[in-house]
C-alpha cells in the first residue's frame, strides 16, 4: 500500500502541470478544471498498477488522455443541458458543442485521413504530434513528456509536418 501511495504521488507530481493544461484546454472554467483534475487523480489512483507498467516515453500521453477524458466527463455531467445537445427543430440538425452533424462528420473524416497518412510513423512520432496539435501543448511540454529535448521535438515536428505535406501533395496529384 505504501508503495502504491508513493507511486501515485510521483505520477501526480510529475504530470500535474500537463493534467491542468489539458483539462483547461477542454473546459476553460476554473471550477470545472478543478473537478476534472480531481477526477484525473482518482482515475490515476484507480489504475496505478497499469500506469506503473507503461513505458516512460508513453506515460505522459496516457496521463494526458486520462485528463482529457475526465474533462469530457465533466462537460457531459455538468453542462448537458446548456449547449451540448441542442436540437434545431427548424432544420432537424443535432448540435453538439455548437457543431452540426456535417461538421462532426468532416472532423471524423479528417481524423481518419490523418491516421492513414501517419500509419507508418513510429508510436513516438504519433505521440509527439498528438500532444503538440491534439492537446495543444507547447513543444517544451511535449519534450518533457516524451523525454526529449525541446529542440529535438521541434525538429522532429518540422520533419513530420514535411512528410505529411509531401504525402498530401502526392495524394492530390494522383486524383
Amino acid at each position: 500500500m505504501q508503495y502504491k501511495n508513493r507511486e501515485i504521488m510521483k505520477v501526480l507530481k510529475k504530470y500535474q502541470d500537463e493534467i491542468y493544461k489539458v483539462c483547461f484546454s477542454q473546459l476553460r472554467n476554473e471550477e470545472d478544471v478543478k473537478e476534472a483534475v480531481q477526477l484525473t487523480a482518482l482515475k490515476i489512483t484507480e489504475f496505478i498498477e497499469r500506469i506503473s507498467q507503461i513505458e516512460e516515453y508513453r506515460l505522459g500521453a496516457y496521463i494526458c488522455k486520462i485528463a482529457k477524458n475526465c474533462a469530457i466527463d465533466v462537460i457531459y455531467r455538468y453542462h448537458r443541458n446548456e449547449e451540448l445537445l441542442l436540437l434545431d427543430n427548424d432544420e432537424d440538425i443535432v448540435m453538439i458543442d455548437n457543431k452540426s452533424n456535417s461538421d462532426m462528420i468532416q472532423e471524423s473524416t479528417n481524423a481518419i485521413f490523418m491516421e492513414q497518412l501517419m500509419e507508418d510513423f513510429s508510436e513516438k512520432d504519433k505521440e509527439i504530434l498528438k500532444l503538440r496539435f491534439g492537446y495543444d501543448l507547447p513543444s517544451k511540454e511535449v519534450a518533457k513528456i516524451v523525454g526529449m529535448t525541446d529542440e529535438a521535438v521541434r525538429q522532429r515536428i518540422v520533419r513530420l509536418k514535411q512528410k505529411l505535406r509531401e504525402r498530401i501533395d502526392r495524394g492530390q496529384s494522383n486524383e
